[in-house]
C-alpha cells in the first residue's frame, strides 16, 4: 500500500467491517440506520487509517447506498470524517 494514495481492502476484512459499523452505530438517533452490506472499500494511509467506504444500508424502511470515509487513528479512536 503506497502511503496517501487509495487502495483496494477486502470488504470482509475485520477492519473494515469494524470501521463500517463503526460509522453506522455513531448516526443519531442511534439504531436509526442498520448496516446491510458492505459494497466497496479502499484505504490510504495517513497518520493513521482512512477507511473510505460504500455501503448498502438500511434507514426508515429504505435501503440506500452511502458512502463513508472513517478515519482510524493511530491512538485506536475512530471518527467518520464523510458521511454522503
Amino acid at each position: 500500500m503506497m502511503t496517501g494514495a487509495y487502495s483496494f481492502a477486502e470488504p470482509a476484512a475485520a477492519d473494515v467491517v469494524a470501521c463500517a459499523n463503526y460509522a453506522v452505530d455513531t448516526r443519531q438517533p442511534k439504531g436509526s440506520v442498520k448496516l446491510m452490506k458492505i459494497l466497496f472499500a479502499e484505504k490510504q494511509v495517513v497518520a493513521g487509517t482512512n477507511y473510505k467506504l460504500t455501503l448498502s444500508v438500511s434507514a426508515s424502511g429504505t435501503t440506500k447506498r452511502v458512502t463513508v470515509i472513517v478515519w482510524s487513528k493511530l491512538d485506536g479512536t475512530r471518527e467518520v470524517i464523510s458521511y454522503e
